[in-house]
């Protein structure tokens, strides 16, 4: 049985269900021989971000960059974030130093 099938008549009812107009994004699913699902799921902003390092003596990591970011790396934001992560740091920084 061909999965695509399957995942392209499921993604034409997701898109049904969500009241997106499916006069565009209808044929373009319909005509698509191939999907992909990405890992781009939602995390809590208010969980911490930091997090202590087992066994590393005290030490931290924190999740940031690229990596804070739920954007699948084909939609064309790299840039656009990378400036927006460097002037919250860079105001971060200055903020507390």
């Amino acid at each position: 049985q061909d999965k695509s099938v399957n995942t392209g008549e499921k993604m034409l009812g997701e898109i049904q269900e969500c009241g997106v107009p499916s006069l565009e994004v209808g044929p373009i699913i319909k005509e698509s021989d191939r999907f992909f699902e990405l890992g781009v799921y939602f995390h809590s902003p208010f969980h911490r971000w930091t997090r202590e390092i087992p066994n590393s003596g005290g030490g931290y990591c924190t999740l940031g960059g690229d990596a804070a970011h739920a954007m699948p790396p084909f939609l064309g934001q790299g840039s656009n974030q990378a400036i927006q992560d460097a002037y919250c740091l860079a105001a971060k920084l200055y903020e507390y130093n």
